[in-house]
Formats: C-alpha cells, sequence, structure tokens
C-alpha cells in the first residue's frame, strides 16, 4: 500500500534512517547515498562517518530491492533511476564501487 516507512540504513551513522515515500516512489537517504559529482555515480559519505563504511556498504545494498525510483539526499544531487531494473544494477554498481573505496573507518 501506499506510504512513509522508514529503513534502517546503519554504516554513516550507527542509527542511519532513509524514509520511502512507496506514493511519490522516492527515497530520503539523509548522508547515507548520494549522487556525486566527483566520482560521477551513486555514491556513499566516506567523510565523517561515525560507525562503519563496511556497514553503510551492506545498507546500501538492501536497498536494491526497495520500490523506489528517485534518491533524495541530505547532501549532494538527487538521481533519478529509469526502471526498477535500472535501480537494481545502480544499486549493485554503487556497492561494487563503494567496496573498491577506502573510508576513514573499518
Amino acid at each position: 500500500s501506499d506510504g512513509v516507512f522508514v529503513i534502517h540504513v546503519p554504516g554513516h551513522t550507527k542509527g542511519s534512517i532513509a524514509l520511502l515515500d512507496t506514493a511519490s516512489q522516492s527515497l530520503f537517504t539523509g548522508d547515507h547515498l548520494f549522487y556525486s559529482v566527483g566520482v560521477g555515480a551513486l555514491f556513499g559519505s566516506t567523510m565523517y562517518i561515525s560507525h562503519s563504511w563496511r556497514v553503510q556498504q551492506e545498507s546500501v545494498a538492501k536497498l536494491a530491492d526497495e520500490p523506489f525510483l528517485s534518491i533524495y539526499p541530505g547532501h549532494g544531487r538527487m538521481h533519478r533511476f529509469a526502471s526498477a531494473g535500472d535501480r537494481r544494477k545502480g544499486i549493485a554498481a554503487t556497492v561494487d564501487l563503494m567496496a573498491k573505496t577506502r573510508s576513514r573507518l573499518p
């Protein structure tokens, strides 16, 4: 059904959350996930992490099957996927990129 749901996405902080609005297919990600102009792709913040980079990667991965097409971050640029398949591919590519990137925390 349509509604707004809270998704626990630890990593950036232990208590990070994202808000999913199913009516608009929008995910409000805070500092957890955003489109990075510098990287040229969706990415997670490597700075100011107070919990775990590895856990943040796991949290991003679990978003692949959530019903959204648009990402609205607290910082960085928004991003829109063309389809659910595009979202799954994009999230997988983001997780792969994050796995190859070092952060200040393990």
